[in-house]
């Protein structure tokens, strides 16, 4: 019979819960901010990313708190979105920027959540904007929106690939471009940033193109333990040189032919045939299954060969596929040529001709009239030497940048003897190459007049 009353048995059951519950207790302990220390469960939930611990930072007397406290997180979450569509619709933006806080705190590790509302952030809010600034500042939103994406999921290869995006191609190929990237170096907040970079979007006070070069190489070093699924690898990995590539011609977009665009585009050559061309990847197209490298000589053909197992002609066969796929020959003979001297002249002078265009010298000259105009004259020597440099390098012939490169050239030309009342000559340079690609003849004319508007 049980000699224990019922308050030592009581005494007795509490002693046995705390004794089981001081393990859970000790294993459960929470780190200190940084998710660092902490019981070997808090430490579980840091490496694998499975604590939720924002969730109540949530606007408490909001709805979607509501929810969540009844345990309908899924059904606040879909409201959030919706409002967010709606206060978008509705230009809402501050509310907009605070639904989108509570989407992610709810949603912290969807890797899709952060994807999306950056570039609906840096893209689509930021166009709808008629201020320049207005919109410079919702692109940096969106970086900073995806970078804060990378902490909360630093195994998520795509969030720096995207970073990398927005501070490279966004900012530089944009039709605000010349704009964005003067701010890049120089916020046009000067109260808040004195003239200088946000650090925020540029803590190096380095170029749009090499901050985003850094994002794409902190990219391609997750992608070797957390794979993307996003692109092809060869293309993925193509983006830190890409940058060097994009820095390059900028530089001439901007009109600098010099010492500093040489080494710019030597820089590339040397990423590019020394770095990326040197990469091996693994390929599966037609017959052919095996590793292969883009810079590829005969005695890198033979053992690649050997070691898939296959005949020399396939190997190169594939190859010759990825390549295509990357237009890896095409720019490697862009920036071994680029010291060219006729290659340095034709991209000068088909600039400073569409500039003497946009600075109104366009009349005809001459005691009598008759000679060309400055902006006509200036062009006509660089498509000719356009024209004599894909001659030389035939493979450039075939390459996008280049061929609405030398059709914008030729609407630059077209538009100058519609201004002047003068009808085309029969034959003039890139003629053919006009003639023989309609469909960018359209792109270059949307191009062109926004050129325009731009620089004027």
């Amino acid at each position: 019979m049980n000699q224990l009353t019922s308050q030592q048995r009581k005494l007795v059951y509490l002693c046995g819960i705390v004794a089981l519950l001081m393990p859970i207790i000790i294993l459960g302990m929470p780190g200190a901010e940084g998710g660092k220390g902490g019981g070997v469960l808090s430490q579980l939930r840091n490496e694998y990313e499975l604590g939720e611990s924002t969730i109540g930072q949530v606007d408490p007397s909001s709805a979607a708190m509501n929810l969540v406290l009844l345990g309908l997180r899924g059904v606040a979450v879909n409201s959030l979105w919706m409002s967010a569509a709606e206060q978008q619709d509705k230009k809402e933006w501050g509310k907009l920027k605070s639904t989108v806080n509570s989407i992610i705190l709810l949603q912290p590790h969807y890797t899709e959540v952060w994807r999306f509302q950056g570039w609906n952030l840096a893209y689509n809010v930021s166009s709808a904007w008629d201020d320049i600034e207005d919109r410079f500042y919702w692109v940096k939103e969106g970086i900073k929106f995806e970078d804060r994406g990378t902490i909360r999921n630093n195994k998520a290869t795509e969030l720096y690939y995207d970073c990398g995006t927005f501070t490279g191609p966004k900012i530089g190929r944009s039709d605000e471009w010349r704009h964005f990237r003067r701010f890049f170096m120089s916020d046009p907040d000067v109260e808040t940033y004195g003239g200088k970079p946000d650090a925020g979007v540029n803590p190096q006070s380095i170029d749009n193109y090499l901050t985003a070069r850094e994002w794409f190489l902190t990219a391609n070093e997750f992608e070797r333990n957390y794979p993307q699924r996003i692109m092809a690898r060869c293309l993925f990995r193509k983006y830190p040189v890409q940058m060097r590539i994009d820095l390059a011609q900028v530089y001439q977009r901007e009109g600098l032919f010099g010492e500093k665009t040489r080494v710019a585009w030597n820089q590339s050559f040397e990423d590019l045939t020394r770095v990326y061309g040197q990469e091996r990847y693994h390929g599966d197209v037609g017959r052919f299954t095996g590793f292969f490298q883009m810079e590829s000589t005969d005695e890198v053909y033979a053992n690649l060969a050997k070691e898939n197992n296959v005949p020399e002609s396939l190997q190169r066969m594939a190859t010759d596929h990825y390549q295509k796929m990357v237009n890896y020959n095409a720019w490697r003979t862009i920036a071994l040529s680029s010291s060219d001297t006729l290659v340095m002249e034709a991209h000068r002078e088909i600039h400073d001709g569409q500039q003497f265009f946009l600075e109104g010298r366009t009349n005809p000259i001459g005691p009598e009239g008759d000679k060309p105009s400055e902006a006509q004259a200036m062009l006509e020597s660089g498509m000719t030497k356009l024209a004599l440099m894909l001659v030389k390098y035939p493979v450039l012939a075939t390459h996008d940048d280049i061929i609405e490169r030398g059709i914008m050239a030729t609407e630059f030309y077209v538009r100058l003897h519609e201004l002047n009342g003068v009808a085309l000559p029969d034959r003039y340079p890139l003629k053919a190459l006009r003639e023989s690609h309609p469909d960018v003849i359209a792109r270059m004319t949307m191009r062109f007049n926004r050129e325009l508007a731009g620089m004027r």
